[in-house]
């Protein structure tokens, strides 16, 4: 916000903070804009909570820094909303993202489409280069390690996207009520064997009390 309470984007060069190197007004609303930047193409999303608009932009490396492309709008505001990962769009559809938008009463799919003809039957490379696998770079233990890894890439084309890197397989947690019913069970066991170690160690006393008399004895006689 500035000094007139009016919405502003301003971009900076991490290199050179002094200054940014964009800066516009956007409007004039009382919510706060959320930024969502897709790294892949470059495109930078902002809305609001209160709001009913979901604009669009795209980054670029020139002296206009931010291009101005358009907005959804809608009369319901939203409460909040999130975009969906990219490995889910439909390739088919030019789909470019997919913003899930929470009403009072309801999750409302937003879809931002380029218009293209030749989408459902040829992959549009330029739009869809390689996304995040959703696969971890590191192991925990590598990661706690002081390890350094980039996420593995997959690629956006239905023929070939089964040939990304291989799924984490992540073991369910047993519920607790199971935990503690295996901890009493093994409590039992142990509680068990005590007992029988026990039982055990009376009995290896009374043979060598025994065998210890057959010897008092025998020396006697």
């Amino acid at each position: 916000f500035n000094k007139s309470a009016k919405r502003q984007v301003k971009i900076w060069d991490m290199k050179n903070m002094e200054k940014p190197i964009y800066s516009n007004v956007v409007d004039q609303q009382s919510s706060v804009l959320l930024p969502y930047i897709d790294i892949d193409t470059n495109m930078f999303y902002m809305y609001g909570k209160g709001d009913g608009s979901v604009m669009f932009n795209e980054l670029v490396n020139d002296n206009r820094v931010l291009y101005q492309l358009g907005s959804f709008r809608d009369p319901e505001p939203q409460k909040g909303g999130a975009f969906m990962p990219k490995r889910g769009l439909d390739t088919t559809k030019c789909e470019v993202a997919r913003f899930f938008k929470l009403t009072k009463n309801s999750v409302i799919p937003v879809s931002f489409v380029v218009p293209r003809k030749t989408g459902s039957t040829i992959f549009q490379s330029d739009i869809y280069p390689d996304t995040d696998a959703g696969v971890p770079a590191l192991s925990a233990e590598e990661f706690m390690a002081g390890g350094k890894g980039v996420n593995p890439t997959k690629s956006m084309d239905p023929s070939s996207s089964g040939a990304g890197p291989a799924a984490v397989a992540f073991e369910a947690k047993k519920p607790y009520g199971e935990l503690v019913t295996e901890n009493e069970q093994l409590k039992a066991r142990i509680a068990e064997l005590e007992k029988k170690l026990a039982s055990t160690k009376r009995e290896e006393g009374v043979e060598r009390g025994l065998r210890d008399r057959r010897v008092l004895m025998h020396d006697i006689i």
